[in-house]
């Protein structure tokens, strides 16, 4: 008798636990979350789903993938909210599921109806670790059942949602004509009015801007761009041609040919004297014409004569030296420099005169008549 008492025990066992079914393949198309309870005692059959979704103000789920390190949830956060049975149960905060007390006459939480909750609004943090729970109860031939599907976060279990409420979080979360300026605090994310499109530029008189995150960056005054050619300071060569910046409008002035400049050394009307050397300009360089007269101070070249003067040139400077001995046909200055006489800076030669030779031999005679008529009159 008592082994047959067992055995009942044990097939009653056996039916009233093979009646409860957890299913952990729930799924309700437009929801992320999903459970589904059957407990079945003999003609009784309690069936309680809970199935819900956060969602921002566009109806757009919100952390579907079930991972919530850190989300977004855009213009609102809100849990749609369904089921299936008699009851509904919101948990916030909740410890962990053991905590959730459930008795034929319900569950120990806070009732609600199915439909949308706000969560959080712009502006607000929802950290709650939060659960769904739908009881169901049913009673027949005297028998009663009753069930209690539950599916969210108890804190005990970790990876509650941290989800921050924000206008917008990317661009297109925005108006096509606005961007979602998320470049502070996440607090402060609004959707701005674009003021520009990325590529695009422009200039504002000498300053060049870009269009950088939907904004207008000015880039300063940049080569090349609105108009601006150089900086002040700045030079450079065209053929022979100088240019140099004007600093206030930044375009290149063409001050034309200049000396020391783009490879001009000179003008067609330049000279200049290196030494007593005379330098001509040619095709924008420098020739040297070597020594010239009446140039660099060169009055000569080589020595001269001015009537019996000679005029010497020392350094390419006349010097009047005078009459000069073996210069323009002088043989001499003085008589000691011949052997006879000078004359006219030339040397005479001796000549034998016959009038002299006359003249002696008639003096001689003279001489001896004289002697014999005095020695007569004695």
């Amino acid at each position: 008798m008592n082994k047959n008492i067992k055995i009942l025990m044990i097939m009653v066992f056996i039916v009233i636990f093979s009646s409860i079914t957890f299913a952990s393949d729930c799924y309700r198309e437009g929801y992320t979350y999903c459970d589904v309870t059957h407990f079945t005692n003999w003609d009784a059959r309690a069936e309680s789903r809970v199935f819900w979704s956060f969602e921002d103000i566009n109806g757009n789920m919100v952390g579907d993938d079930g991972i919530f390190p850190e989300t977004y949830a855009i213009g609102v956060l809100r849990a749609r909210v369904g089921f299936e049975g008699d009851k509904l149960y919101e948990y916030k905060n909740l410890p962990t599921w053991n905590s959730i007390s459930c008795t034929s006459t319900g569950c120990a939480g806070t009732e609600i109806s199915a439909g949308v909750r706000t969560l959080a609004t712009i502006g607000q943090e929802f950290l709650a670790c939060t659960a769904y729970v739908a009881w169901d109860y049913d009673s027949n031939n005297g028998w009663w059942a009753y069930s209690r599907a539950a599916i969210g976060w108890p804190a005990d279990v970790g990876g509650c949602p941290t989800i921050r409420v924000v206008e917008c979080s990317v661009d297109s979360d925005c108006l096509s004509t606005q961007y979602c300026g998320n470049s502070g605090s996440w607090e402060s994310w609004t959707c701005n009015t674009k003021e520009c499109t990325t590529g695009q530029t422009k200039c504002e008189e000498t300053d060049y801007f870009v269009c950088s995150n939907n904004e207008w960056s000015s880039q300063g005054v940049e080569i090349n761009k609105c108009g601006v050619e150089c900086f002040g300071g700045d030079e450079k060569c065209m053929g022979l041609n100088h240019y140099t910046c004007n600093p206030a409008s930044y375009i290149c002035i063409n001050d034309g040919i200049e000396r020391g400049e783009c490879g001009v050394d000179c003008v067609s009307v330049d000279e200049k004297c290196e030494g007593v050397e005379y330098n001509t300009c040619s095709a924008y360089e420098w020739v040297n014409e070597g020594i010239v007269i009446d140039e660099c101070g060169v009055e000569c070249l080589e020595s001269k004569c001015e009537g019996n003067d000679y005029v010497s040139c020392n350094s390419n400077v006349f010097e009047n030296e005078g009459i000069t001995l073996g210069q323009c046909e002088i043989d001499c200055i003085y008589n000691e420099d011949c052997d006879y006489e000078c004359s006219n800076g030339k040397c005479i030669e001796k000549v034998f005169d016959y009038k002299y030779l006359i003249y002696g031999a008639s003096g001689v005679l003279i001489l001896i008549l004289m002697v014999f008529w005095i020695i007569k009159r004695k």
